[in-house]
């Protein structure tokens, strides 16, 4: 399961738009085929499709774990690490 979250900009004086319906994609089909993707379907597509080799170069390195980018992952990591404490308690982990 893949979820996507787009924040596109909206105009200074316009209402915010509804979200967007849920779009189960099968198997059979590819982020193209999600219209309400627009041309970023193609780009995750081709993100996925880098997917094996990502993996198999985590693999190759010698040091352990991942680095993230200075900013940006790493608000994402502080974000998860901060739900954890919430769902889980002061240790942030489930048991």
């Amino acid at each position: 399961m893949m979820e996507m979250i787009l924040f596109p900009p909206v105009p200074k004086d316009a209402p915010i738009p509804p979200p967007a319906p849920m779009n189960l994609l099968g198997l059979d089909r590819t982020f193209a085929d999600a219209v309400e993707l627009g041309d970023l379907g193609a780009f995750f597509n081709q993100d996925l499709d880098n997917m094996a080799w990502v993996q198999k170069g985590m693999r190759a390195a010698r040091k352990p774990g991942l680095t993230l980018a200075h900013y940006q992952e790493s608000q994402i990591r502080h974000f998860n690490r901060t739900l954890d404490m919430y769902v889980y308690g002061e240790n942030g982990r489930a048991r």
